[in-house]
């Protein structure tokens, strides 16, 4: 799962965030992977495929094993760095007909997703409105609104 490289990119992007004054939250990843699983071969295909053939030869239980350490790295991240950590995977219903391969959420997943994003990220909000630190001031210098471009016409003929 490259951890090495991830917290580096984590690092990079934390830094890159606080030149600019912004808040970073860390989430955990959700792999829809236990040991034991049973999937419907037709309604669930590509969540088959995926883990038995993309992930070959590691078993259900390596691959939960992989997912639990990797989650266990992201929260210790994030408390190591003072960040807010979004646990995705405790605070959400494991249900394959929520996912369209083991770790891409179908329409109803997201909708399930960022409801539960959303409840986990409402106590910062509210923290951060009540201390008075949002909403921010805008900096002095900064423009007020974003840079138009005036766009180009292409003429072409469709043959």
């Amino acid at each position: 799962v490259s951890l090495n490289t991830i917290q580096r990119d984590l690092d990079r992007i934390r830094t890159d965030l606080a030149a600019v004054g912004s808040d970073f939250a860390l989430s955990s990843f959700v792999w829809l992977v236990k040991d034991g699983l049973v999937l419907d071969p037709i309604r669930h295909k590509y969540i088959l495929e995926q883990l038995n053939v993309a992930n070959y030869p590691y078993r259900y239980r390596d691959l939960e094993r992989l997912a639990k350490f990797q989650n266990r790295l992201l929260a210790k991240y994030a408390a190591t760095h003072g960040m807010t950590f979004v646990d995705i995977v405790g605070n959400s219903p494991f249900d394959p007909d929520l996912f369209s391969d083991a770790v891409h959420t179908s329409y109803a997943g997201t909708r399930v997703r960022a409801w539960t994003v959303f409840n986990q990220l409402l106590p910062t909000v509210e923290k951060h409105l009540a201390d008075g630190s949002w909403p921010r001031p805008w900096p002095a210098g900064a423009p007020t609104a974003l840079p138009t471009f005036t766009p180009r016409q292409i003429t072409f003929t469709c043959d």
